[in-house]
């Protein structure tokens, strides 16, 4: 009796407080969201319960903050973060959605702000109900059976077999979506997302696989085919000894209680029959472990299935889905930052072993050009301290075929290099070019010193110091110099195809800028030393890239 009373009082105890917290969290003004899509990642995965605080006005919101609001009055709940707020509204995103929800959010939408958010708890929610019902039906069944074990006996098989229509009906424990697929090398690559709670592993038949957890992203490519054609991603549970012992004690567990009860049963009252109670125990043990065993099977009862067909109309297909890959398996790479840590140091992505080293440890700050890049950072550079140096090793003479490629963001108009070459680290290098900066209309200026500031320039009128995200890429070859905006060509000078003759190193967001021209070719005056604003994945090649590469390294980030 004492394990039954157990259970019941600890039961009875945990909807207590449950129900008293969510009255309290009532009377405070607080609201509770239960999160059913994946699209905020691991800040909030799917079966999460997201507590909110009231919003008075805009000015309760800043950027990067997740807020609960009603989706234009299809009584829909949409739970995004904030990236931009605005003087009427703000602009949301899902963490792993490719692009800025369509419309904004007025502050009469806004239900809350997020206060916390408890993983899992949604799940139990959404079961609540179910396990509810159960429980009456099982305790008005219980009440017309006299016998102690047999009493037991249906609490548990009834429990058990409850939990396991949950489960099955549910799927909290092991959920997987696919996000997005295109052609890879040889292959497809698949980008999948976990949605339960349990971690998994997507393998491949080519044998490369991705480890998830809750909310985690995760892209597997597959470079062997099926008979038919077909590149298959299968997910399966992925636990180590620990998760599987805790899994096994707990599917077990109705199981030794029966045991245990028919144990004391037999001792107590042996008088009572006992081939009969022993029929009916093993009868309720073979319905538990049927129960448990279907309800705690975990697989996700799905795998995935990509093929691709060369036609004429492949349009929207990406070589690469990340800017990581983009960077890391170019041919030519020399050297490539993600640009998204806090310490002193930058590891480097080409394979090369060129780790950069900041001036100072850096900020780092959530927004992002590239959108599926795994973690979500950018380097805040300050304009005043921030320098990524190449380290001696990376020392190069007179480059004269090269790419610069990086993603930025700022709202600095005459602003300093995103990316350049210096004959010393820092800002006191005495010869310096073959650089990539912000005049002060807000034009990418890409600059070669070929006897002389030699310049392409981003057409005038337009001006990228708008506080979003920009690739820029620029190529110096026998070809010229030709320069890159978002994916398509928009400068170049094909006379300039060498620059200034000096060994030197490649920074990121620092350098001398003196004796300079803006887009237009006028002096650049009081030019800065450092960047100010946002740069992600930072790269220099040694080869030129094409326009078709230029392209796919920018679809590799956006939207």
């Amino acid at each position: 009796m004492v394990g039954l009373k157990l259970i019941r009082l600890l039961s009875a105890a945990a909807a207590f407080l449950l129900l008293s917290g969510a009255v309290l969290f009532s009377f405070s003004g607080g609201r509770w969201f239960d999160i059913r899509t994946p699209s905020m990642g691991e800040a909030a995965p799917v079966g999460s319960l997201v507590l909110t605080s009231r919003v008075q006005s805009l000015d309760d919101v800043r950027a990067g903050d997740i807020i609960a609001y009603d989706d234009g009055g299809t009584g829909r709940v949409v739970t995004h973060r904030v990236v931009a707020v605005g003087s009427g509204s703000v602009t949301t995103r899902g963490d792993i959605n490719g692009a800025d929800d369509p419309h904004p959010v007025a502050p009469e939408q806004i239900l809350g702000k997020a206060t916390a958010v408890v993983v899992g708890a949604g799940w139990l929610l959404r079961a609540a109900p179910l396990l509810a019902c159960a429980s009456i039906g099982l305790a008005l069944l219980a009440a017309r059976v006299k016998d102690w074990l047999h009493r037991r006996a249906v609490w548990v098989v009834g429990e058990s077999l409850a939990a396991a229509v949950v489960i099955l009906v549910l799927r909290p424990l092991v959920g997987v979506q696919e996000v997005t697929r295109s052609p890879g090398a040889g292959g497809v690559t698949m980008t999948f997302v976990s949605t339960g709670l349990l971690p998994v592993r997507i393998s491949a038949d080519s044998g490369a696989h991705a480890d998830l957890v809750a909310g985690q992203l995760g892209t597997v490519e597959s470079t062997a085919a099926r008979s038919d054609g077909r590149f298959w991603f299968v997910p399966a549970l992925h636990l180590d000894w620990g998760g599987w012992t805790l899994i096994l004690l707990a599917a077990s567990m109705p199981t030794l209680l029966l045991l245990w009860w028919g144990r004391a049963y037999a001792a107590r009252a042996a008088d009572a029959g006992p081939r009969s109670n022993s029929r009916t125990l093993l009868g309720a043990l073979v319905v538990v472990l049927v129960a448990v065993g279907t309800g705690m099977g975990l697989g996700s009862g799905a795998s995935f299935a990509a093929q691709v067909t060369t036609t004429a109309n492949t349009a929207g297909a990406r070589t690469f889905f990340s800017c990581r890959a983009a960077e890391s398996g170019t041919a030519g790479v020399f050297v490539a930052y993600a640009m998204g840590t806090s310490s002193s140091s930058e590891a480097d992505l080409s394979g090369h072993g060129f780790t950069g080293s900041y001036s100072l440890a850096p900020t780092t700050s959530a927004s992002k050009g590239c959108l599926r890049d795994q973690p979500p950072a950018s380097v805040r550079f300050d304009g005043l301290t921030t320098c990524l140096n190449t380290p001696d090793a990376a020392l190069q003479t007179s480059p004269n075929v090269f790419t610069l490629e990086a993603w930025f963001a700022t709202t600095s108009a005459g602003n300093g290099k995103i990316i350049g070459f210096s004959n010393a680290h820092g800002v006191l290098g005495l010869s310096y070019d073959r650089h990539l900066y912000l005049d002060p209309a807000g034009r990418i200026v890409f600059g070669v010193n070929a006897g002389g500031p030699k310049i392409a320039a981003s057409p005038a009128g337009t001006s990228f110091a708008d506080g979003a995200w920009h690739h820029a890429v620029a190529t110096l070859s026998p070809n010229g110099m030709r320069l890159y905006a978002d994916g398509v060509l928009v400068a170049s000078n094909p006379a300039v195809t060498a620059g200034q003759s000096y060994s030197g190193y490649w920074q990121m967001g620092c350098g001398a800028l003196g004796g300079w021209v803006t887009g237009s070719g006028s002096p650049y005056l009081l030019p800065p030393s450092f960047f100010n604003g946002l740069i992600q994945y930072a790269a220099v090649y040694s080869t030129a890239l094409t326009p078709a590469q230029v392209a796919e390294h920018y679809l590799a980030g956006a939207p």
